[in-house]
């Protein structure tokens, strides 16, 4: 729910404009899209769908959010949504890309495709993202370098 809050609040749009978007009344929806998560009442899952709709979010966005957020509660939701949105973007596609290159590997057969291979490729694709963001800071602290001359 704070993703949804989060996004919410980055389209400006508020909770009463979502409510008369998804049909819920004012009541229902003050208490669903509760600020305070204490204070919050549990959404049905045609609610939430409906909300997601409105506020154009995918379903793998909301769920690369849930596990961003259950692993950090207090994680800064202006990165988690840069981080969904950089995420969604990458996976979207990925499995029908994955089939394509392994189906025209010659010698490579079903039997040697393993789910632990995922760790592997996980590792190898974290190692190339940490890299490009590195040399992108270190470009943009050049240019930083460079300007105060």
């Amino acid at each position: 729910m704070d993703f949804i809050l989060a996004r919410a609040d980055a389209d400006k749009i508020s909770a009463r404009q979502i409510g008369l978007l998804a049909g819920i009344t004012r009541a229902r929806c003050g208490n669903v899209l509760h600020r305070d998560p204490a204070k919050r009442h549990p959404l049905r899952l045609d609610e939430i769908n409906t909300i997601l709709d409105v506020l154009k979010i995918d379903r793998m966005e909301a769920h690369l959010a849930n596990e961003l957020l259950a692993a950090d509660p207090g994680a800064d939701e202006r990165a988690i949504l840069r981080i969904v949105l950089l995420v969604s973007e990458f996976v979207r596609g990925l499995p029908a890309q994955i089939v394509e290159i392994v189906s025209h590997i010659d010698g490579l057969e079903l039997e040697d495709i393993r789910p632990e291979h995922g760790r592997r490729l996980q590792t190898a694709i974290l190692k190339i993202v940490h890299t490009q963001y590195r040399d992108l800071a270190a470009r943009r602290e050049f240019r930083i370098d460079q300007e105060g001359l």
